[in-house]
């Protein structure tokens, strides 16, 4: 995650997207985010942004520290990044969270999205799928404001810092975090991702916020659960379950990369079937996949893929470029007046 660093300033932003696998292991997911990502914000111009986290779930006390409350994952482990991250979810979609950096995004509006839902389930698809029944996903669509907080000057503490900083409004974005249908073909997570697809058209360069900002963006981010025995088929599939996505403009932030992000051994879960996967891949005996996208209309600076054996999926990171590309045409001159 050195990269992050090295791109680290104004008019840069990184995206992380991570699966938890229901944060069976949250003390070694704190401490790799504390220990990996928090090193990655740059003194002065954070770089790292926004944390697209999938199957969020809230912790048991012992796992919170002192607190008398349970936490959200999400709230964990966007403070275990840095303190001036806050965490973005819906009440209809809790297992969704988008945590963000609120010196440099402020927050303007939240929406559940519901995604296609399958009328029933396979013998096969129903030892793995909690409850034995089709499940209903949704995508966590947020919108935000960047803003630009002009640095103090000198070395000051944190809360003198943000006490001083003078933020300036600037373009919108989007950020859509999914978790598709582990049950069902790759042609019915398709279609779940053309409804997410369907939804930033409708609204992307509409309406009166959108208006009035110039340039904005969209990030979607997510775990899709693409998945076939043959990895060129896998790739196909991919592909064609992000072609909504380019047809609005978003490209893919590792299409050239195709890393692998998803193990079965590691899917350490109390199910029978997923016990089965671990034994089976502590005799060598796995096949691991892409599963976790992150799209956007923004350019690519860097991207990559953080291992975190505490999951059964890789963490994957991209860093991109927020800048407004500088206008070539020229200002109209003032005419002077002739007396």
């Amino acid at each position: 995650m050195r990269l992050l660093r090295r791109w680290g300033g104004r008019g840069t932003l990184s995206v992380v997207s991570h699966n938890l696998m229901d944060c069976l292991k949250p003390e070694c997911l704190r401490d790799t985010y504390h220990r990996r990502l928090r090193g990655a914000i740059p003194c002065g111009g954070a770089s790292l942004a926004v944390l697209c986290l999938q199957e969020n779930v809230p912790l048991e006390q012992s796992s919170c520290g002192k607190r008398t409350r349970p936490l959200q994952a999400g709230a964990v482990l966007g403070a275990a990044v840095a303190p001036s991250f806050r965490v973005s979810h819906h009440p209809q979609c809790p297992r969704l969270a988008t945590a963000y950096d609120f010196r440099r995004l402020r927050l303007l509006s939240q929406r559940c999205l519901v995604l296609p839902r399958l009328a029933s389930l396979s013998p096969l698809e129903a030892l793995y799928i909690k409850g034995g029944r089709p499940e209903e996903k949704h995508a966590l669509v947020s919108v935000f404001l960047l803003t630009r907080c002009r640095r103090p000057r000198g070395r000051v503490r944190w809360p003198v810092a943000r006490r001083r900083a003078r933020p300036r409004e600037g373009r919108l974005l989007v950020v859509a975090n999914l978790h598709l249908d582990a049950a069902g073909t790759n042609t019915f997570r398709a279609a779940q991702m053309g409804a997410v697809a369907e939804h930033l058209g409708r609204h992307l360069g509409h309406g009166r916020r959108w208006r009035q900002a110039r340039g904005d963006l969209a990030i979607v981010a997510g775990d899709t659960n693409c998945f076939a025995i043959s990895r060129q088929h896998q790739a196909e599939d991919l592909q064609a379950i992000l072609h909504p996505l380019q047809e609005l403009g978003l490209q893919d932030m590792h299409h050239d990369l195709h890393p692998d992000t998803h193990w079965f051994s590691r899917a350490d879960e109390p199910k029978f079937i997923h016990q089965l996967m671990v034994a089976l891949g502590r005799l060598g005996v796995d096949m691991p996949r892409r599963y976790d996208v992150i799209a956007s209309n923004a350019p690519r600076l860097e991207s990559g893929v953080l291992r975190t054996p505490e999951s059964d999926h890789d963490l994957v990171w991209a860093t991109l470029r927020t800048a407004t590309p500088p206008s070539t045409q020229r200002r109209p001159q003032k005419l002077r007046s002739i007396r």
